[in-house]
């Protein structure tokens, strides 16, 4: 027969599992993501491990897609240069993801999302758009290509 502690952490674990399951079927989201709401539930950090290792071993949970498609919106429909989007995947996903980031950033192209964003600045002076090409993340080759590669460049 089982003790009462024994008891009540399968009950957890359970219920850990249940809401996670939720948080998974609400919509895309992080391990980070997932166990950041999972606290905020007050659940155990055990419980919250067993429902997280759960999840991923049945493959609902899957980081390196996130991570691609993340880093392909950021790039693409923010126009983030490769610094901006590293500090972004830095705050939402967990440091095991974090091994992809180079492969996720070799797909896009950041030398033709610096040339958009300057074109989408094009009236502002020059120094304030490589201010914002630099704030966007884009290291010094991506706003000399994009500087001398615009039409009045």
């Amino acid at each position: 027969m089982k003790n009462k502690k024994e008891v009540s952490e399968k009950s957890e674990n359970e219920l850990c599992l249940s809401a996670a399951l939720l948080i998974i079927r609400s919509g895309e989201n992080t391990k980070r993501m997932i166990r950041e709401k999972l606290l905020r539930k007050e659940f155990s950090k055990e419980a919250i491990g067993f429902a997280l290792e759960k999840a991923e071993s049945a493959h609902l949970i899957d980081d390196k897609r996130l991570l691609f498609s993340y880093v392909r919106n950021l790039s693409e429909k923010k126009l983030y240069g490769p610094y901006r989007i590293k500090l972004e995947v830095q705050k939402r996903f967990d440091k095991d993801a974090f091994i992809y980031i180079e492969d996720a950033l070799e797909e896009a192209d950041f030398f033709e999302g610096a040339k958009k964003l300057y074109d989408k600045n094009r009236s502002k002076d020059k120094e304030f758009i490589i201010r914002k090409l630099s704030r966007h993340g884009f290291n010094k080759e991506h706003i000399k290509y994009a500087l001398y590669e615009s039409s009045d460049g």
